[in-house]
């Protein structure tokens, strides 16, 4: 009798494996860190990992899915990715590329045979987040402060009177190279030539490097 109750439990248990993904990162950075540095937006065209752990997956004709869907409606746009799950249990790396605007947009992940299509442990729905144009070289960031030289060589001198928390340094399709804490001196002389742009908090500048 022992046994097969032993039995009928594990046989339960098993039936009731959990199908579960979780958000890791977006870019190297966690999901609240990444949505307020770049304010709930991805740009077309640039690239961005999506690292994403999964438990109790199935292993057959079963994808790992990032998409963004329209907001309301829930329809799919054209800004989705996936990649095939070979084990159940994991991490993967979804690389999502948007090609197409949308506001005010969601972003979805999931697995191709979740039966869940609320917001759960298995079907993830985050709200308010918006796919915008490529920057452009030639944008007007605000002033909220302003810098010497430009172009820079080696470090990049900081004019303000505000205490901005953080720097970030992106490239001209989004990725960002360089970040830390504040300082009102950044070294830069391991950038390459080109052109960058310099975001404190939210705010952007562009800059050369020569």
């Amino acid at each position: 009798m022992k046994k097969i109750t032993l039995l009928l439990f594990l046989v339960g248990t098993l039936s009731f494996a959990q199908q579960t993904v979780s958000l890791v990162s977006i870019n190297g950075e966690a999901l609240n860190d990444f949505k307020q540095a770049n304010n709930a937006t991805l740009r077309v065209g640039t690239s961005y990992d999506f690292v994403i752990d999964f438990t109790g997956q199935a292993t057959t004709a079963n994808n790992l899915i990032v998409k963004m869907l329209v907001g309301v409606s829930f329809a799919d746009t054209a800004n989705v990715s996936s990649v095939p799950i070979t084990t159940a249990d994991g991490q993967l790396t979804v690389t999502l590329t948007p090609t197409e605007l949308v506001a005010p947009s969601i972003l979805q992940i999931r697995t191709t045979t979740t039966t869940v299509f609320t917001n759960s442990g298995e079907n993830i729905f985050d709200y308010s987040w918006k796919v915008e144009a490529a920057l452009s070289t030639e944008d007007i960031a605000k002033q909220a402060f302003s810098f010497y030289p430009n172009p820079v060589k080696t470090e990049i001198n900081l004019n303000t009177t505000k205490q901005f928390e953080s720097f970030k340094i992106i490239d001209i399709t989004g990725k960002v190279i360089k970040k830390g804490a504040f300082s009102k001196v950044i070294n830069i002389e391991d950038l390459q030539k080109g052109v960058y742009f310099l975001g404190l908090d939210n705010n952007y500048q562009k800059f050369i490097k020569n």
